[in-house]
């Protein structure tokens, strides 16, 4: 019954986090929901704004871990000399870190390239062992948790700088969610923004709608920042409208984003994303 509630679910345009009904989203959703019967590490791949941390929202909601905590870590946000601390805890504060809170569950961490060698060796040891040390500490402590990785780069490539070890790229690499640019699936803009306008109604208790022009344009931008931009996009003309949503609201005050290289990536699965990363 849930499997099939599932696959209406995606007919209609949704899976979990996740909106869309182009080809690669149907491909999205049917490859999360293979992985989610696995605990097994991901690496979700792809540019800025296309969807990876709801992605692995998604992935985690599917799986059996879906009552337990999902913990998202972007890796660079902190200091390097912090980054052990906030991972596995702080012996000075006693505070647990994100791996231990993520217990049961699953930890998503955002720029793996971004963490200290030290770090990425403990990583390396908590995926195999599922067991880690508190800094300062003697003992090791045991959790049972899914690593899900996100990155904007070509790991390979990352390897070869010195930037991440490969034993960890081996480790992670069980199963690669490459997530395609909003450009390369034009099918999803007219339902991802008409879902952004409807949670804006929603939680405003607003009625407002797009104009005539409006869906025209935004068929008509690249989006370099994929549905992150599209997302802004669609606040920006719901603050600017009073009821009706025009070509004008949507784009002005629109700030050029260059368009991102498409790094050229060794992952051979090509599926989908959405709302924002």
């Amino acid at each position: 019954q849930i499997g099939g509630l599932r696959r209406q679910l995606a007919e209609l345009g949704h899976c979990g986090r996740l909106v869309g009904q182009s080809a690669s989203m149907r491909a999205l959703y049917a490859q999360l929901e293979r992985i989610a019967k696995t605990s097994a590490p991901v690496v979700i791949q792809g540019e800025g704004g296309s969807g990876k941390e709801l992605a692995a929202q998604t992935l985690h909601e599917l799986s059996r871990r879906a009552r337990q905590p999902f913990v998202s870590v972007d890796c660079e946000s902190f200091m390097p000399e912090r980054l052990a601390a906030e991972l596995f805890g702080d012996v000075q504060t006693q505070q647990a870190g994100y791996v231990e809170n993520a217990d049961g569950g699953t930890l998503y961490l955002s720029e793996i390239t971004g963490l200290p060698s030290t770090v990425q060796a403990a990583l390396l040891r908590l995926i195999e062992t599922g067991r880690f040390r508190r800094p300062g500490t003697g003992g090791d402590t045991y959790v049972d948790l899914r690593v899900v990785a996100g990155t904007q780069h070509d790991l390979a490539t990352a390897v070869a700088k010195g930037l991440l070890r490969a034993d960890l790229l081996h480790r992670l690499n069980v199963f690669t969610v490459q997530m395609p640019p909003l450009r390369a699936r034009r099918d999803d803009i007219e339902p991802l923004a008409r879902h952004f306008l409807s949670e804006l109604n929603r939680e405003h208790g607003a009625s407002k709608r797009f104009g005539r022009d409006a869906m025209e344009a935004l068929m008509s931008e690249r989006w370099a920042g994929n549905v992150r931009q599209l997302n802004n996009a669609v606040l920006r003309g719901y603050l600017h409208a009073d009821h009706e949503i025009n070509a004008a609201h949507l784009l002005s005050g629109m700030q050029a984003i260059v368009e991102p290289r498409q790094f050229e990536s060794h992952i051979d699965i090509a599926v989908g994303t959405s709302l924002a990363a």
